[in-house]
């Protein structure tokens, strides 16, 4: 029959129907939580803390949805969820598995009938703020505009130091993938958006360095209450993190 599955690819949402399942294997090599709970599932609590870990299974009671899968992305055509709708029918219990680590669920929809155990569904599902997200630094002041502003005069330097690059408020210029050490981005100033709540402990919000005046070809990022810089991943670029270098 194939098994549906649904997972992020940097920010964008991917819809696949597979035979086997050995050409996603990098989305599957995870360690999961192994005690299996026949309970509620816990809470994300925000910061990669749950209420609760384990391997969370329930009976379906119509939680194996097509329709709730974003298609924005992918786009197929109707005939695709045609094809594969009636594996929603066949779905009879589903479950959440959470990573030993914290950051990611996954979640199984599955049949069971007598001993025989049918995968159906998988979908990978990234926290919400699992880019910013690090239980090994501090908060910081993030209760508008204000606590970011003087938080970055106070703190001028931001290193990602697996990626070789920097943002340097003081020379103001960064270094990225894009621009490198003997070609870095001037910017002439910054600007802060407004701040989003990505769990019920992370916060952050856009930050666009400008060359000039224009606002134009700015150099788009995302500070956090975490006290770091994120820019997203592009195509096969990673994502690069910007640690704080404090005094």
């Amino acid at each position: 029959m194939g098994m549906v599955m649904y997972y992020h690819d940097g920010p964008y949402l991917i819809i696949t129907a597979l035979k086997e399942i050995g050409s996603e294997i990098d989305w599957l090599d995870i360690d999961l939580s192994e005690n299996v709970k026949f309970e509620d599932f816990p809470e994300y609590l925000g910061d990669f803390k749950f209420s609760k870990t384990g391997f969370f299974v329930q009976k379906n009671k119509n939680s194996f949805s097509l329709k709730n899968f974003d298609n924005s992305y992918n786009s197929h055509p109707q005939s695709f969820f045609d094809e594969y709708k009636k594996l929603e029918k066949l779905c009879n219990f589903w479950a959440i598995g959470i990573s030993k680590n914290h950051k990611k669920q996954f979640y199984f929809y599955f049949r069971l009938n007598q001993k025989k155990l049918t995968l159906l569904g998988l979908e990978v599902d990234r926290l919400n703020d699992v880019l910013f997200a690090n239980p090994d630094a501090s908060f910081i002041p993030f209760r508008n505009k204000n606590d970011i502003e003087n938080y970055l005069k106070h703190h001028q330097l931001f290193l990602d130091k697996e990626q070789n690059a920097s943002i340097d408020l003081a020379k103001k210029e960064i270094i990225y993938y894009d621009f490198p050490v003997d070609n870095p981005f001037i910017f002439d100033h910054y600007e802060i958006g407004e701040i989003e709540e990505n769990s019920s402990k992370i916060k952050s919000a856009e930050v666009i360095f400008y060359p000039n005046e224009s606002k134009e070809d700015g150099f788009i990022t995302f500070f956090s209450n975490k006290g770091g810089f994120v820019v997203y991943p592009m195509g096969v670029r990673p994502p690069y993190f910007y640690d704080v270098v404090k005094k």
